[in-house]
Order: C-alpha cells, then structure tokens, then sequence
C-alpha cells in the first residue's frame, strides 16, 4: 500500500497489515498523488509542479514537469494519468524505453504525452481511479467543482456515465436510477 504525506513531505509504503514498511521520497514536497505500475511507482510533488518517478527500490529515476498544480496520479493498463487540478485536464503519457539492447532494466525510462484530455468541463478536479470489468478499463474522475463522478471508458476517453449531482443521487441511495439516467444510449 502507497500512501502520499502532503504535509510531512514523503511517501510511505505500508504491508497488507497496515504495518509501515519504509518512508521515502525525501526530494519531494506537497505530494498529493501516489500509484504504481509495473515497473515504477509515481508520485505528484505539488511544490515542484512535477511527477515524481521512483523504481520499486525507491529511488528518484525521473521526474516529469512543468504541471499547474499536479493533483493526482491513476497507472493503468493504457497509460499513465496525470490529474492537472490547475489546468482542469487530465494528462495521460506513455512509457518507452530509450535503449533496449543492453541491460534494459537499468536504462532510464522516457516519457511521452501521448493525450491532453481537456474538454470534459472539469473544475477543480481531485481523484483519479481505475477499474476493470474484465473486458474494459475505466478511468474515474472525481469533479470536485461540478459536484459529479465522471466515469471514462479507455482508452477512447469517452464519457459513460455523468452524475451531475452525484452527492443528492448517493444520499438517496438511488445508484440504479442516476446510472441509467447519465447513460448515454
């Protein structure tokens, strides 16, 4: 389990127990995002604008910049996802190696923006998270400005599902209902 820190300024890793395993990321500050993917685990730094990169060693491989305000991050099986909260756009980039001829594992990784996902409406965006039904994968936004769940079906980035009032549909315990109501036929 990965846990950001915002206002200790490091990242932790904790067992299955909720037993601490290491702190690290001592280079970062305002960290907010955290998620992992196969090879690396990522993490936001608010103050410094950027996506921190560490391997599974927690060691700082790379770092990604310039962002607004880096918010949140969600890796998934088509991508990294960068939740700018300044920009109100979410980020997807993709990893490639440089060199893959000699030694691969210790060559550093380059990342590409490959996606600006910008035309949703969002404001003030907080959460990203990933689901996957067995055939697809969805990416869930949480629009903390326009009080909905966005629910995004990749890799085509089209919106599935829009509570626009997600909160008053929660309350109700109406789920069923808001669900087919925002589905787009």
């Amino acid at each position: 389990i990965f846990v950001s820190l915002t206002n200790a300024n490091k990242l932790q890793i904790y067992d299955t127990n909720g037993v601490l395993i290491r702190d690290f990321g001592a280079d970062i500050r305002g960290a907010k995002g955290i998620d992992a993917g196969s090879s690396n685990i990522y993490a936001t730094d608010g103050l410094r604008k950027s996506l921190k990169v560490y391997d599974f060693s927690q060691v700082l491989v790379s770092e990604i910049a310039p962002f607004v305000d880096p918010y949140d991050v969600a890796v998934g099986n088509d991508g990294i996802f960068v939740l700018d909260k300044g920009s109100n756009s979410i980020l997807k980039f993709s990893e490639t190696r440089i060199n893959i001829f000699e030694e691969p594992e210790e060559e550093p990784a380059e990342y590409e923006m490959v996606m600006n996902i910008n035309g949703l409406g969002l404001n003030a965006p907080e959460g990203l998270a990933f689901d996957w039904d067995g055939i697809d994968e969805y990416l869930y936004v949480a629009d903390k400005g326009n009080n909905r769940l966005l629910k995004l079906k990749l890799p085509t980035i089209s919106p599935m599902y829009m509570w626009d009032n997600f909160k008053a549909a929660l309350a109700r315990q109406d789920i069923d209902e808001a669900v087919s109501y925002f589905h787009p036929e």
